[in-house]
């Protein structure tokens, strides 16, 4: 666990208090690059490449879930287990899936077939979420067969949230016909 002193990037207003220490800087966009870019100049200079700009590229889909593989990404490239590259735009799925082969987390659907078949329809036929990308391997989460079988209720459960009232309920409380019943529930609605 990290002891040392931690800072969000508003209080950060000068690379001098980081001259000589290793820095970590974790953070998404251009907040996190610059500040990196500035600590780089004075922290102490390691020998392995430990400068990794996470969530530059331009995801055409969810960014936080690629940020995410690619941060565990980028501790196998410090570790010297993957090799570094550099994407500009990608497709989402194409990207996260390439990434989690080189990471040994994308699952295996026919063994996950043979494991747990309500669990493979669910990766297969469900919503491509990265929860499937934390199944095995590196940064295994144990709650993502729970979270896999479970979203599905998680999406729709907003939805469900406004009570259904019938027609004849609206007609009685308003104490009208159901054409001005239907005026009424177009002027809830808008």
């Amino acid at each position: 666990m990290f002891r040392g002193p931690y800072l969000h990037n508003w209080a950060y207003k000068h690379p001098d208090k980081f001259v000589g220490k290793r820095v970590v800087v974790i953070g998404i966009g251009n907040s996190g690059a610059d500040v990196a870019v500035e600590i780089s100049r004075v922290a102490e200079q390691l020998e392995k490449p430990t400068l990794a700009f996470i969530g530059f590229l331009q995801p055409v889909e969810a960014t936080i879930p690629t940020s995410e593989l690619q941060s565990r990404w980028t501790v196998r490239v410090f570790k010297g287990l993957c090799k570094a590259r550099v994407a500009h735009r990608v497709q989402y799925i194409s990207y996260m899936d390439e990434i989690a082969t080189e990471l040994g987390v994308k699952p295996n659907l026919l063994s996950l077939f043979l494991w747990d078949t309500k669990l493979a329809m669910e990766v297969f036929f469900g919503p491509c979420t990265p929860y499937q990308y934390c199944l095995q391997g590196p940064g295994k989460w144990a709650g993502a067969q729970q979270a896999i079988l479970t979203q599905r209720d998680r999406i729709l459960k907003p939805l469900r949230t406004f009570p259904q009232y019938s027609m004849g309920y609206i007609c009685h409380c308003t104490g009208s016909s159901p054409l001005v019943a239907l005026g009424f529930i177009e002027e809830v609605l808008a």
